[in-house]
């Protein structure tokens, strides 16, 4: 079977699978990429006299797929498709399932924050399963107390905003409508009324 550039263990019918996990590793450096790929591309046909659509399938360039990476594909432009390693991972039979073990080994793997043993970035991934997360950063006692310094004594701007549009003071919104007839009442009097007793307070 041509498999392209890919490496995996055994030969396998495309037909039976919906895609692929992959891991590309730049031989020399070490420094990788995980990522997903279809074996299909699907496409939706306009016919003349038929009111739907019909569904094109056709093969994806996945022999020939490097990522989806910017810097990645800079990488194998400049230094030549030879100097790295493609491997699939695992094949997965359905669209959810292999967006699921994409993001799986993603975070597995720490691919937003792992280094190499020279201290730059392992991976080229800059998402997880395309979904912009924040690799969250370890402040020290220093910074923490420097930020609070800054932020202390400021204003909720939420409550400068609301007082711009008119939004009126959840304080002063009017007589709870879940309060009896006689807490109303004495809401419009300007008196307090017990809730158990219905008494003046």
């Amino acid at each position: 079977m041509n498999k392209g550039h890919w490496q995996y263990h055994e030969d396998f019918d495309i037909n039976d699978w919906f895609g692929f996990i992959y891991r590309i590793t730049e031989i020399s450096t070490g420094k990788q990429y995980l990522g997903k790929k279809q074996f299909f591309k699907y496409a939706r046909k306009k016919i003349k006299g038929n009111k739907n659509r019909k569904r094109i399938v056709t093969e994806s360039d996945w022999k020939t797929y490097t990522s989806s990476s910017p810097s990645l594909n800079a990488d194998i432009q400049q230094k030549g498709i030879q100097n790295f390693l493609f491997e699939i991972l695992s094949l997965h039979n359905t669209k959810g399932g292999l967006g699921y073990a994409e993001m799986e080994i993603q975070f597995k793997e720490d691919v937003l924050r792992a280094l190499l043993p020279n201290g730059e970035k392992k991976y080229h991934n800059r998402t997880i399963g395309h979904a912009k997360f924040l690799a969250p950063e370890t402040l020290d006692a220093k910074a923490r107390k420097k930020i609070s310094k800054k932020l202390k004594g400021r204003k909720n701007p939420w409550v400068k905003k609301r007082r711009r549009k008119g939004i009126p003071n959840f304080k002063n919104r009017g007589p709870n409508p879940n309060k009896s007839v006689a807490q109303k009442a004495a809401y419009a009097r300007g008196t307090k009324v017990s809730a158990r007793k219905g008494k003046p307070a």
